[in-house]
């Protein structure tokens, strides 16, 4: 995450990031893909590493607080938070239930017949992937602020990349809820399991129990109370 220029060129650079990135993407799949666009993240944290005199390397860049209220502040900060779920998951909602979101079904389940029955399957999965991108983008902004510091060893830490996909997994990523519930129990076990256990065994322990989840439920834990196979 680097700091651009205002105006046009942070406007153009932010609709062609995610628009690169997915017209290249979406020539490979599966595995593939997922290869690809995790060394995207080492390529540009190498990038920002070395533009110390826009990003001060890994010294980072500092931010002032938000305001000088220290009670409010925080409070602030959940709220806005609380905001960005609701929208996001609103936003998953709409995009489940509308002629995009049953193109994108259709993709999932088999990508040359979607496109033989006439879905744009590269338009589709393009603008997923911006649409995404943007969501994941905007709270990306607003965490980093809240930390009050950005460096590229926290902003292009690998676990931000393959948290989400993570959560998804383990809620489910065949309807919008599940990636939330995923979230919700991700984080509390998380959070439990390093208060509980202040080691490196807590990683190894989490790690494990979702591998289980993942290899037994591969529907995640909604499909299971659905009863999906």
């Amino acid at each position: 995450m680097v700091p651009v220029p205002h105006g046009s060129a942070r406007r153009a650079g932010g609709r062609a990031g995610p628009l690169l990135i997915g017209a290249i993407g979406f020539h490979t799949r599966g595995a593939y893909f997922i290869i690809l666009t995790i060394s995207i993240v080492f390529v540009v944290q190498s990038i920002v590493l070395n533009l110390r005199s826009l990003t001060q390397g890994s010294m980072g860049i500092r931010f002032p607080f938000f305001m000088s209220d220290r009670w409010l502040e925080p409070r602030l900060w959940y709220y806005l938070a609380l905001v960005l779920v609701i929208g996001t998951a609103l936003s998953a909602r709409w995009v489940e239930r509308s002629r995009f979101g049953l193109n994108l079904k259709a993709i999932r389940e088999d990508e040359d017949v979607s496109a033989s029955m006439g879905v744009n399957v590269f338009g589709a999965k393009l603008l997923a992937f911006m649409l995404s991108a943007g969501l994941a983008g905007l709270v990306g902004a607003i965490a980093t602020y809240h930390a009050y510091l950005i460096d590229p060893e926290i902003g292009f830490a690998l676990l931000i990349s393959v948290n989400p996909v993570l959560m998804a997994v383990l809620g489910g990523t065949r309807s919008w809820p599940g990636p939330l519930i995923g979230a919700v129990i991700m984080s509390g076990v998380s959070d439990l399991l390093a208060f509980t256990i202040t080691s490196e065994f807590n990683a190894i322990l989490f790690g494990l129990v979702l591998a289980l989840v993942i290899i037994f439920f591969p529907q995640g834990i909604l499909g299971v109370l659905r009863g999906e196979r």
